[in-house]
């Protein structure tokens, strides 16, 4: 995932201080604290919902962008 997030910010000429919130899988949170922290990223900028649902494969991202924008 770190990877994917540096090619994503290359392609648009950002870098990781400009992202206010990742939202990314929530496989587990274990992958989502890695994640974080081989970028450099505080977790307070990771969302995180896992707790709540549980892998829901498909239906992760969108769930995971309604409650960020939701405030959740």
């Amino acid at each position: 995932m770190p990877e994917a997030i540096d090619v994503a910010l290359k392609h648009n000429n950002l870098h990781i201080d400009d992202v206010s919130l990742v939202i990314a899988h929530q496989a587990n949170k274990r992958i989502l604290e890695t994640c974080a922290k081989r970028m450099n990223l505080p977790m307070e900028k990771m969302f995180v919902n896992i707790h709540k649902y549980g892998n829901t494969t498909a239906a992760t991202i969108p769930i995971a962008m309604c409650e960020a924008l939701a405030g959740k």
